[in-house]
C-alpha cells in the first residue's frame, strides 16, 4: 500500500525560503510550526527544463526543534538528491 503524503494545514505555515543548487537547481523549503512547537519541513527539488522546470517533493518524516534544523536537514537531503539524478 502506498502512503499519500499531504502538507500540514496552511494555517501552520511560518514561510518559504529558496535555495539555488548550481545553475540547474533549487532547493525550496516550507516550513510549518507544529502545535507542540516543533518544525515541519516540506522541501522540493526544482530542475530547470527546457523553459520551464520541474519540481518534485520529497519526504523529511521527522519534525525538528527549531528552523535551522529543519533548513539544513532538507537542504542536506536535496543536495544528496541532486548528486544523485533522482
Amino acid at each position: 500500500m502506498k502512503v499519500i503524503e499531504i502538507p500540514p494545514p496552511e494555517d501552520l505555515h511560518v514561510g518559504t525560503e529558496e535555495h539555488p543548487e548550481g545553475s540547474r537547481h533549487v532547493i525550496r523549503v516550507e516550513f510549518y510550526k507544529m502545535p507542540d512547537g516543533s518544525y515541519y519541513a516540506w522541501p522540493y527539488v526544482r530542475r530547470l527544463a527546457g523553459s520551464g522546470y520541474i519540481e518534485e517533493h520529497f519526504q523529511m518524516l521527522k519534525h525538528f526543534p527549531d528552523p535551522d534544523a529543519a533548513r539544513q536537514a532538507a537542504i542536506n537531503r536535496g543536495r544528496t538528491l541532486i548528486s544523485v539524478g533522482a
